[in-house]
């Protein structure tokens, strides 16, 4: 039988993880809308009981990480929790993992110069990103996405910063004239809403700071993608 169930999980915040749960609820109802006949919640790691809430009732859902990376949480804390949870849950690779994730990022980067007026050739690009000295999937992720973004664009330069390990952030963007700053995080939690924007301040920079990738106008739609394919591939 094809799968008809799915949760949508972010990691939140801790700290204020109310208003990153009603993020993901949101999002839940904009893949649902796409998806007729299904049942999409969404729920976040950081947030007690949003995980066990969501899967009420759901049986054995799929699960859409919207995570950039197949990093500490990704790779331990999501399949504890859900195994403990959600026994037979089916964990799809996380946005960053998506094939359809560089396309998007691509898309947002040349839509922001051309709003701005700004030509590729002279146009600095800038990802910021978590990064890990302990877990380095994350920095190889961003790193790799930056090597794809430069292949498939004429920007100037594409660097990566980081919240955690070298080059930070604030490093990276030192100096860069006429530049895009494109925010690898999920939700607009405190990395993408304090840290990214501090660290920019520092800096002196004086381009644009995109909202972060994963609240992208296009994301739902590409998860449904993902959770219908996955569905065909179950039903097979």
């Amino acid at each position: 039988m094809t799968q008809r169930n799915a949760i949508i999980i972010a990691l939140g915040q801790p700290s204020d993880p109310t208003p990153h749960d009603a993020t993901m609820h949101a999002m839940a109802k904009a893949v649902a809308k796409l998806l007729p006949g299904w049942t999409i919640r969404g729920a976040t790691l950081e947030s007690p009981g949003s995980v066990a809430t969501a899967a009420e009732g759901l049986g054995a859902p799929l699960v859409y990480p919207l995570f950039l990376a197949n990093g500490y949480f990704m790779a331990n804390v999501l399949p504890k929790r859900l195994a403990r949870l959600v026994p037979g849950a089916t964990i799809l690779p996380p946005l960053g993992a998506d094939a359809a994730f560089r396309p998007l990022v691509v898309a947002t980067l040349a839509t922001a110069a051309r709003e701005a007026g700004y030509e590729h050739e002279h146009t600095n690009v800038l990802l910021a990103a978590h990064g890990s000295e302990m877990f380095p999937a994350s920095r190889l992720s961003s790193q790799q996405l930056a090597s794809d973004v430069a292949s498939q664009t004429a920007f100037k330069s594409v660097t990566v910063g980081f919240i955690e390990e070298h080059p930070f952030i604030e490093e990276a963007a030192r100096g860069l004239a006429q530049a895009i700053c494109l925010p690898l995080f999920a939700l607009s939690a405190s990395h993408a809403a304090i840290d990214v924007p501090t660290a920019l301040v520092r800096a002196s920079f004086q381009g644009l700071i995109l909202p972060p990738i994963g609240m992208h106008p296009d994301v739902p739609a590409l998860i449904a993608h993902a959770l219908a394919e996955q569905a065909q591939k179950v039903a097979a």
